[in-house]
């Protein structure tokens, strides 16, 4: 009876319940969508730079010694340090040279411990071998292939030496031609590796960065307050990962994701619950002589009041679980291009945790009090009370 009583008071009311369904499935809609994107990126980012070693530290301000490097590795809490030349060139191909020639990001590392280099074409990078690894990316657009010769002009020298390989880098997940550019170009532009043993220079001390790799149970500012002490230097610049560009840029777009997938539902949650008090109250205050009928019968007040919190409840569930399934599987593929264009990751993928549950639990809870509240005034009344119309309210004439 009560079953059908639901149904119909669903149908008769169904423009206020149909919205309170769409703001509860907006809600969840959104929050499930973004919680799983941002968690996702998130953890991609996570395995990216724990399988290729992200530097925790990079030392700059000076040309660096392998004796600075036994320095800096003798601090309590440094696993592993290793130098490395981080300058701009170009790529020259055949033909007349021009200003067009692409520009480049060069790196000539001593090893591949700290912040490796991850393969995507080709040999795997050896620093004894030589030759050149090139970002694959800008190897698809420049139709540059393992096997290849390739000449970069760097510090007014030319160096040509054989491709072993194409690569994406944990420091270069965002990059930027110059400062003034406002989106990447990814293949207009790129990066290239190679060993020391390719720079044509008579000595060894040419590296002016040292990357530094610790220990996470350390206290990462006591190993960086002692750099400068054991380099006998002040003067050296010290940065960890929320200064590196490529990092924070990217860890700022996976918080901003994170948080406005946290924003909009509240929104929407506080226009849900506003249609259920509207609906609940004046839909109990017109069935007043049908709630005192069900009590004369026998149902109890716990089976009516059930009955009508559960419109609160069954609309909001059904919003919430519709929202989540289709955030889940609609938000991501309208986002991923966005970010694929905007950052190199090695892939992408989607994360659901237990927030999502959670949040749907919430919504759901929130709304039955509601619907609870706007209806108990009505509910707490006895049957001979009830039955009655509702008195009308006092009005105070004014002489």
């Amino acid at each position: 009876m009560l079953n059908r009583k639901l149904w119909r008071d669903l149908w008769v009311n169904k423009t206020q319940f149909l919205s309170i369904f769409l703001m509860s499935f907006l809600g969840l809609f959104l929050f499930a969508g973004m919680n799983e994107e941002g968690e996702g990126y998130a953890q991609t980012a996570k395995a990216f730079y724990e399988e290729t070693n992200l530097s925790d530290f990079w030392i700059n301000g000076r040309i660096f010694t392998q004796e600075d490097v036994k320095e800096v590795q003798s601090i309590k809490g440094v696993l592993q340090a290793e130098r490395r030349l981080v300058t701009t060139g170009k790529a020259l191909f055949p033909g007349e040279r021009s200003e067009d020639d692409p520009f480049l990001f060069v790196n000539i590392v001593e090893d591949n411990i700290i912040s490796k280099v991850q393969v995507v074409d080709g040999e795997p990078f050896d620093a004894v071998k030589g030759g050149i690894w090139v970002d694959y990316l800008f190897a698809q657009k420049q139709k540059i292939y393992p096997g290849d010769q390739m000449s970069v002009e760097v510090q007014g020298m030319t160096i040509t030496t054989l491709v072993r390989g194409t690569v994406r880098h944990p420091e270069y997940v965002y990059y930027l031609s110059d400062e003034g550019a406002i989106m990447p170009e990814y293949g207009e532009y790129g990066f290239v590796f190679m060993s020391g043993k390719e720079f044509p220079v008579e000595t060894e001390d040419f590296y002016t960065e040292i990357v530094v790799d610790i220990d996470e149970n350390m206290n990462p500012d006591s190993i960086r307050q002692a750099i400068p002490k054991v380099l006998d230097d002040e003067d050296v610049m010290v940065t960890d990962r929320d200064q590196n560009i490529s990092y924070s840029t990217f860890d700022a777009e996976v918080k901003s994701h994170k948080v406005m997938g946290f924003l909009f539902p509240i929104v929407f949650l506080m226009i849900a619950i506003l249609g259920i008090i509207t609906t609940m109250t004046r839909m109990t205050a017109k069935q007043r002589t049908q709630i005192g009928t069900l009590k004369a019968l026998g149902f109890t007040r716990r089976r009516i009041t059930r009955h009508y919190t559960g419109y609160g409840f069954w609309i909001s569930l059904l919003g919430s679980v519709s929202g989540t399934i289709m955030g889940i599987w609609l938000i991501p593929m309208l986002i991923f291009p966005s970010m694929q264009m905007a950052y190199v990751m090695p892939y992408w993928k989607v994360t659901i945790d237990y927030t999502v549950y959670l949040a749907i639990a919430i919504s759901t809870a929130i709304a039955t009090l509601v619907s609870y509240l706007a209806c108990r005034k009505e509910l707490a009344d006895p049957p001979a009370i009830t039955l009655l119309p509702k008195a009308p309210k006092r009005i105070k004439h004014t002489a």
